[in-house]
């Protein structure tokens, strides 16, 4: 082995306590995965180094428990910042880019955070010596159907919800894909899905999640809201019988989520409409935000398991053509 560990490591909101893993769990050699907090895995000797180094509020922000995932490799330079460091780094966002893929039924929400730095030992426990950077990934906010009594009130808490077996099969998948040389239509896909779970407005979101998904349904310019309902439904059947969206006229629902994106991006305001019909308004709304980060997400899972048909998105005019001719989906 080279002369040290280098880390790098993710703090992720836990999300639903009662049903996920709290053990160490290995997704791949070189990434591992558990629930605790930091003062588990910090050396002790090394405690007020961390909180001068991170500073007071931070620190108490970054030592609650938390979910984490540890990539990490034998380096020769294992205390030094460099290309090894991000190649960790892009590693570990892996189960990051996981985290928004998979669905659990209680809402994910919450600050992500990465950390890197010198490893003292990954097995068989984690034991972390330095910390050489440290940043936000981004904040997740908690969707406005969750705060809904007419979402609360139906959901199925008490099912089995199997989030966590299919966090760690999407990071095994993930893991496969060169993320740094996705299509770029992909790419501009998981970065506008991104941004849309971190907008707390549904003016801000929803385009967001409608243009996640158009990056996949390649709808024609003559297309409009016909063909990108079609299309949706292809993707996602599931859907049009959903526990909290679906049910009667699944298209409709679908157009209006269309309709709203073009609105919201022409400089009007359809929630405010919404709004002023009190707590109907409000649940309407929610069920457009459901149904547009649901049909997003859905497109995203298609597209990222079809590994074989990355070259239909090598342009906008290949993916257009691959839907025509039935090459896609």
């Amino acid at each position: 082995m080279a002369n040290g560990t280098k880390y790098a490591l993710l703090l992720l909101p836990t999300i639903a306590p009662r049903d996920e893993d709290q053990s160490v769990r290995q997704l791949a050699p070189d990434i591992i995965t558990w629930r605790g907090t930091l003062l588990d895995i910090i050396d002790k000797a090394e405690v007020q180094h961390w909180k001068e180094w991170l500073g007071e509020i931070e620190w108490r922000e970054m030592t609650h428990e938390q979910r984490f995932v540890l990539a990490f490799m034998a380096s020769e330079r294992a205390e030094v910042i460099d290309a090894e460091s991000e190649q960790l780094r892009a590693k570990a966002m892996v189960a990051w880019y996981a985290t928004l893929l998979v669905a659990p039924v209680r809402p994910f929400h919450g600050v992500c955070r990465a950390i890197g730095g010198q490893a003292h030992a990954v097995s068989p426990e984690a034991r972390l010596l330095s910390i050489k950077q440290a940043g936000q990934i981004g904040t997740v906010e908690r969707p406005l159907y969750a705060s809904t009594s007419t979402f609360t009130k139906v959901m199925p808490w008490r099912e089995p919800d199997p989030w966590f077996e299919h966090w760690c099969d999407w990071i095994r998948t993930l893991d496969q894909i060169s993320m740094g040389t996705l299509p770029q239509i992909l790419d501009v896909a998981l970065f506008a899905f991104r941004m849309a779970l971190c907008r707390n407005r549904l003016e801000f979101s929803i385009p967001e999640f409608v243009r996640t998904a158009e990056c996949i349904l390649g709808v024609p310019k003559n297309g409009g809201a016909r063909v990108f309902t079609e299309r949706a439904l292809r993707i996602a059947p599931q859907l049009a019988h959903h526990w909290y969206v679906g049910g009667r006229d699944p298209e409709d629902r679908i157009r209006a989520v269309y309709q709203h994106r073009s609105n919201c991006v022409h400089g009007k305001v359809p929630f405010l409409e919404l709004d002023a019909k009190g707590e109907a308004g409000k649940d309407e709304a929610a069920q457009l935000e459901y149904l547009a980060e649901s049909l997003a997400r859905a497109c995203l899972q298609v597209a990222f398991r079809s590994t074989g048909k990355f070259p239909e998105f090598a342009s906008r005019e290949i993916l257009e053509d691959a839907w025509a001719n039935g090459r896609f989906p």
